[in-house]
């Protein structure tokens, strides 16, 4: 715009820019108060049949390309929507030829990013889109970039969100971002449950002038965004590893582990055991790359290891599950409810344990622990059992039921130490079984997880076995029991240290006759799972590539997924009866539904 003086009476050239659709979006720029850059008559090269040009000292204010936004609302979807763009010299001469004013005008519907007034957007990404822990908000991020225009407008001031109660703002200008929170009530009635959101932000210079505030593009939230995952848990019941063997110690179950609501979202799984042996603090990752929704069917895990807690991450969430094992089931059920905890190393390397044996046994009963001559009692609470020196081995602890006197059965387990206490400076190492893998011929390996201990070795014994050398997952094969020592190593490649460290961790492992394991148990027993009628598999074992499912509720929502936990099918029927084509592979499959009180309920069926 040229010579846009204040003594031109309201005649100045100006630019304007209307939409018949967003009228909130329309702007107009006057000639004297256009933030702009500027070329003074130094550099303007006049027009030589322009005599005022010389007499007026001309100058000319001008903007490189910037960006302006609309936002037409999407109740007009389906309307013709109507630009109005007028450029005017200055109107003070009735005969026209005054100061010019003109723009020239490109990308209409293109991307609006890097203009000299500014730019901002905000990210419709969902790793930018957090929910909340509670499900109450969601956290909006968004980038900017600074005006170029003179005049010094590089400060952003603040911005606004127009129709929204919005918390935790905060501006980074190193990394050029911002970001706010708005709230689920925002969405709810009488509001719409879809609503577009839009960021205005204001850049000033040090004199606090202002140019027009720059909008961000708009991003549609709803009321179903504010959604946080729900889990289903549901533990199994006792495995026993070998029914003809009275060792509890080899007792283990599973955890269905079921997660919905969590479409493009990434968590994690970790495990915190009540009670730790000491030393270690009893935290362990289960999944460490879990994506979106599904059934995941976790362990084995033993159950002399006691309860824990269940830990999914997300985002910068954590929801907690507390997991109580079921009860030992390798007979004798008056010691079903053993507990074994507080495995302690005490000065001089060596340990202690306390033992429980809870219960309600009939009159007369006592037990006693092989090797000793005298009675215990159940329900009692026994501290600081000796474990003896800590070697790289585990003790049997053997315990025999007695029934006015007479003996009866007897159970087994087997109880390894904790790390070494004395002479083991800076000893931050851990292991955990993560799982022990069925190979051929009854043969099978070990995977575990660990922390520290530089570049661990390990040492496998048995009757037959003794074998040694750097840890690497699988451990194995083997096709005995075994007893793991896994040792802290500094020097890679070499176990070197294994013979005079102190660091180390030890682990008993039962071969597992029950191979292949079945995820359900081949010999399982729950006192926890309710067994029901409401939706059965006709027929079970599925023979052919078809099988009726049969319901006696009134709507049947259901889920199949394979024995790895990915969902296979998902639908639904009304009334008694569906008849399903399936054509997958051989295998155990899972169907998950839910029963006439809301409850997850899952049935196994096997495809033969």
């Amino acid at each position: 715009m040229e010579n846009p003086t204040t003594n031109h009476n309201d005649n100045q050239p100006f630019f304007s820019i209307k939409c018949d659709l967003a009228s909130s979006g329309n702007l107009c720029f006057d000639g004297s108060n256009f933030p702009a850059d500027r070329i003074d008559r130094g550099l303007l090269a006049c027009n030589p049949y322009d005599s005022l040009c010389y007499e007026e000292n001309d100058f000319v204010k001008y903007t490189r390309w910037t960006c302006h936004r609309f936002h037409i609302p999407k109740s007009e979807i389906g309307n013709i929507a109507t630009l109005s763009i007028t450029a005017a010299d200055c109107g003070r001469d009735p005969l026209g030829g005054g100061h010019f004013g003109y723009v020239y005008i490109d990308g209409i519907c293109e991307s609006c990013g890097g203009g000299s007034y500014g730019s901002a957007s905000i990210s419709e990404a969902s790793y930018d889109l957090i929910v909340s822990c509670q499900g109450d908000s969601i956290s909006i991020k968004g980038n900017y970039t600074l005006p170029t225009i003179n005049g010094g407008y590089t400060i952003f001031d603040d911005f606004t969100v127009p129709g929204f109660n919005i918390y935790g703002k905060s501006i980074n200008t190193t990394n050029k971002t911002f970001s706010f929170r708005i709230v689920k009530s925002d969405f709810q009635s009488p509001n719409p449950s879809c609503r577009d959101v839009i960021a205005y932000l204001k850049f000033k210079n040090a004199n606090n002038d202002f140019l027009p505030d720059v909008p961000t593009n708009a991003i549609e939230i709803c009321l179903d965004d504010f959604v946080i995952p729900e889990v289903d848990i549901i533990v199994g019941g006792c495995h026993r590893n070998n029914p003809n063997d009275f060792n509890y110690s080899d007792d283990y179950y599973y955890v269905d582990f079921t997660i919905q609501d969590a479409d493009n979202l990434h968590w994690t799984l970790e495990r915190q055991l009540d009670d730790p042996p000491s030393g270690e603090s009893g935290r362990s990752f289960l999944n460490q790359n879990g994506y979106g929704n599904g059934l995941h069917i976790l362990g084995p895990f033993y159950i002399q290891e006691g309860p824990w807690t269940l830990i999914l991450n997300y985002n910068h969430c954590a929801d907690t599950f507390y997991i109580t094992p079921p009860d030992y089931c390798s007979g004798c059920p008056v010691f079903a409810k053993t507990k074994i905890t507080n495995i302690n190393c005490v000065a001089g390397n060596t340990w202690t344990f306390d033992l429980l044996v809870a219960g309600n046994p009939p009159t007369g009963s006592k037990f006693r622990i092989i090797g000793e001559n005298f009675d215990r009692d159940f329900g009692f609470q026994y501290t600081n059992l000796p474990g003896g020196a800590i070697t790289q081995s585990c003790i049997t602890l053997r315990l025999q039921y007695y029934i006015n006197g007479m003996p009866d059965c007897i159970v087994r387990f087997t109880i390894c130490p904790p790390k070494p206490c004395t002479n083991n400076p800076n000893c931050n190492f851990e292991a955990y079984i993560e799982r022990i893998n069925c190979l051929n011929n009854g043969n099978y390996s070990v995977n575990f997880i660990t922390k520290g201990g530089g570049f661990p070795c390990f040492r496998a014994l048995g009757n037959t076995t003794d074998v040694s050398g750097p840890f690497v997952n699988p451990l194995g094969p083997f096709n005995e029991d075994v007893t793991i020592t896994l040792l802290a190593c500094d020097v890679p490649f070499s176990c070197a240290c294994g013979t005079g460290t102190n660091c180390y961790k030890i682990y008993y492992v039962d071969r597992p006759d029950d191979c292949p394991r079945d995820l359900e148990g081949r010999l399982r027993y729950s006192n926890s799972e309710s067994q029901d009628n409401e939706l059965i598999i006709v027929p079970n074992p599925v023979i052919a590539d078809e099988f009726l499912l049969r319901s006696n509720l009134k709507v049947t929502d259901f889920e199949i997924y394979n024995s790895t936990g990915i969902l296979i099918k998902a639908s639904r029927f009304e009334g008694a009866e569906l008849r399903m084509k399936f054509n997958n592979a051989q295998g155990v499959y899972y169907i998950k539904y839910k029963d006439s009180v809301g409850q997850i309920k899952s049935v196994k069926f096997i495809k033969l």
